[in-house]
């Protein structure tokens, strides 16, 4: 795995690498990275790293914990996915997104409203294995007060046709919203819907490359990801989780296999499916590389459900990582001194 980190680094010209290397597709606070940047290198906050320094003025860091970052920036965000893609970025990735507005003679206005743009994703740096496998992902929809801004499609090539079970659009029409990866590439097609939009497409575009970017980059992390969507045709509170180890950890755990506790949720119920627990419920084991299982809300209603999909989502993570800490593999980047 490469990094973005280059030359001595202190902590504060590797804020400002995190923050210029995730620019193009999110605003991230200083402040937010710095308290994540502190876990990664060791400190449980800035503060205590601040205090470090003070004792010890010629200490610089070393390594750098991909895991121990992403958590706690996901801590920090509204959003978790930002901090999970974030870290794909940091991992030494480069995502390409391009929107292209179609000529007036593409626009099918003697058919349709909306107006149409071409969308091309490329993704670089992505190692052979991850570039390879299966990578699938869930498109994003864009809601405000139920009615639907904009939207994203496939191209053929790009659909996935993944059952009963896989999520559907909210709008009712039935179409999947699982999509693939074609050799780290990505292409679609973006439908604006709502005139505001179609005068002015600034904020449309921003919101739709931050998406994508949130979307696809944690699919291709060379870390653990963990997916937990609701499919079609499960009520609002039954989630599918799916975990799924890069190919470094697959390659540090070898022939053995890993087995992981599966994390205790308050107000939740976690099942790993039968093929993946390890000697009793509370045991889950990967098999070539996945893990996979349900989640319930239990006892309250999913929107008053005091333990978010975010928490369940670090939990697991944070359940698979101890596991590969202690088959002797660590999700880290060594960072040069000199």
């Amino acid at each position: 795995m490469s990094s973005i980190f280059y030359g001595r680094t202190s902590d504060e010209s590797l804020v400002r690498q995190i923050i210029d290397v995730t620019q193009p597709y999110f605003t991230l606070k200083p402040g937010h990275v710095r308290e994540a940047a502190s876990r990664a290198v060791g400190f449980r906050t800035h503060a205590s790293l601040v205090a470090h320094r003070e004792k010890h003025v010629d200490w610089m860091p070393c390594a750098f914990n991909h895991a121990g970052f992403v958590e706690r920036l996901s801590e920090l965000l509204d959003r978790d996915a930002t901090a999970y893609a974030s870290g794909v970025l940091i991992e030494g990735i480069t995502l390409r997104i391009e929107i292209v507005k179609l000529p007036p003679e593409r626009q099918r206005a003697d058919r349709y409203t909306d107006v149409q743009y071409a969308v091309e994703v490329e993704l670089k740096g992505l190692p052979d294995e991850i570039r390879a496998r299966d990578n699938r992902f869930v498109l994003p929809e864009f809601f405000s007060k139920k009615r639907e801004l904009y939207g994203v499609d496939s191209n053929w090539n790009y659909r996935v046709d993944s059952g009963e079970d896989a999520p559907r659009r909210s709008n009712g029409n039935g179409k999947g919203l699982t999509a693939k990866l074609v050799d780290g590439k990505w292409s679609g097609g973006l439908f604006i819907y709502v005139s505001e939009h179609q005068r002015n497409d600034e904020s449309c575009l921003k919101s739709v490359r931050s998406a994508l970017a949130r979307a696809i980059l944690p699919v291709v992390t060379s870390g653990v990801h963990c997916n937990i969507c609701r499919p079609y045709n499960y009520d609002f509170g039954a989630w599918r989780v799916q975990l799924t180890l890069g190919p470094d950890a697959i390659a540090a755990i070898g022939n053995g296999g890993l087995t992981f506790d599966i994390p205790t949720l308050p107000k939740r119920r976690l099942h790993g499916d039968r093929d993946f627990l390890f000697a009793g419920p509370y045991q889950g084991q990967f098999i070539n590389g996945r893990w996979m299982g349900t989640l319930y809300t239990n006892g309250v209603a999913e929107a008053e459900n005091p333990t978010s999909l975010a928490e369940c989502r670090r939990s697991l993570l944070r359940a698979a990582y101890q596991s590969l800490e202690k088959a002797g593999w660590q999700f880290v980047s060594r960072m040069p001194l000199g």
